[in-house]
């Protein structure tokens, strides 16, 4: 059982909510915090302070209430390369399958309902991979993504197709991380080509127009991995342990992003204008030589040339502590503690494939911890979410995401977390 004790106080120069959570079954476990929020020039600071949440409150219990996937049933509830997960307002689950290049609909208890595209060149069909959905009112508006083709195709609830377009980037620079969301559309990142290998590297996140191939607005530079020459041959790459920055879309429009570290996230209003910087105290977790060495021996033979020139890249000093990021219905957010990942090198497998996991958006082989923060910025509580789990929907206590099991077979499950619903409520309070 866990008890809570809330004290809310005016302060000068903001309001600060402290918080008491203590473990009363064995009278141990004890933590306590406070989320000090202020104003500066207009931009809301909110500072949640307080030692780290022990690992005996971390909260592990999660209760699987669906799941959709078979390994020998009906090819439509097979399952291969789901790139994403979306749910609308009444609970429908759309997801992209590139086995079969489509987007299938389940009901929200999990029943197979339609699917909708198909390989092919003609109106509504995919002749590339389905990467992307992106739902606005009725319509649902899909992405595939090939080497060189890109095509979107806006279909009706009912799955029929309303229009097909090939997909057309401004020309004169690269871009990436295309994906859709609030009033203005697609989003995507820029290269900035003026960024030098080296410094602290930010691109440009830009409202696109993809039928005529324009940029129709910067809205905000956006945090991306520092890379450094290795050589002429071997071109530029990441230092190992490098930070692992993300953004992400809430419903109402608003960007969220982060660096990967120090423990700060930024809101940005859809016009790019600065909202809200949301800070936590972290214990940070150094990057040795003791870390390295033992990167070299749980490598084996995986150790290469290309490792070895990556380690001898300038690396942090401490652990990034964030990674993946998800964004709520409710505009709660939630952060992989990529740090505790770093940390754990009894459990090792991660060590290989942190940073293809993360760019793949594949879960980890171990369990992964997320903080849990509440819409306007208060850390509410540590989640840990089962190993080869990534999660793609939040709603509450609820995480809706792919699943593997031990032969890679994929699933789409939905979870509840057990614990979590109380501390919403404390937060609302």
């Amino acid at each position: 059982m866990v008890a809570f004790d809330t004290r809310t106080a005016m302060l000068t120069g903001g309001l600060v909510l402290a918080l008491l959570i203590a473990g009363c079954a064995d009278g141990q476990a004890r933590t306590a915090f406070t989320v000090a929020v202020r104003d500066s020039a207009g931009v809301q600071i909110v500072e949640n302070r307080g030692a780290e949440v022990p690992d005996s409150m971390v909260l592990r219990e999660v209760v699987e209430e669906m799941r959709i996937g078979t390994v020998d049933g009906p090819a439509e509830t097979q399952l291969h390369l789901v790139m994403d997960v979306t749910e609308d307002d009444t609970g429908r689950i759309y997801l992209t399958d590139n086995g079969s290049v489509s987007v299938k609909v389940f009901a929200p208890d999990g029943a197979y309902l339609r699917a909708f595209g198909g390989p092919g060149n003609g109106p509504g069909e995919f002749p590339r991979a389905v990467v992307f959905t992106w739902l606005r009112g009725d319509t649902v508006n899909v992405m595939a993504v090939g080497e060189r083709h890109r095509r979107v195709v806006a279909f009706s609830g009912a799955g029929e197709a309303i229009a097909t377009r090939e997909a057309v980037l401004p020309s004169g620079a690269s871009f990436y991380q295309i994906r859709g969301g609030g009033p203005g559309g697609w989003l995507a990142v820029q290269n900035d080509q003026s960024t030098d290998p080296g410094a602290d590297a930010s691109d440009l996140l830009v409202w696109v127009d993809l039928a005529r191939g324009t940029v129709l607005d910067t809205v905000v530079r956006v945090p991306t991995r520092t890379t450094y020459r290795i050589s002429e041959q071997a071109g530029s790459d990441w230092p190992l342990f490098a930070p692992f920055p993300d953004w992400q879309v809430a419903p109402d429009g608003k960007v969220i992003m982060h660096a990967g570290g120090p423990y700060e996230y930024r809101v940005h209003a859809a016009d790019g204008s600065l909202v809200r910087v949301v800070r936590r105290q972290w214990a940070a977790r150094p990057v040795d030589d003791a870390v390295v060495d033992r990167y070299r021996q749980l490598l084996g033979e995986r150790y290469d040339t290309r490792i070895e020139r990556r380690l001898g890249l300038p690396r942090p000093d401490v652990f990034p502590p964030l990674g993946s990021m998800v964004v709520g219905a409710d505009g709660s957010v939630w952060i992989r503690r990529n740090d505790q990942l770093h940390a754990d090198v009894a459990r090792t497998e991660w060590l290989f494939t942190l940073d293809r996991e993360a760019a793949a958006g594949r879960g980890v082989d171990v369990p992964a911890r997320w903080d849990v923060f509440d819409a306007e910025g208060r850390f509410l509580a540590a989640v840990e979410l089962p190993a080869r789990f990534t999660p793609h929907v939040v709603d509450g206590d609820r995480v809706t995401g792919v699943q593997l099991d031990d032969m890679d077979v994929e699933y789409v499950v939905r979870y509840r977390v057990e614990g979590l619903d109380a501390y919403h409520t404390l937060g609302r309070d």
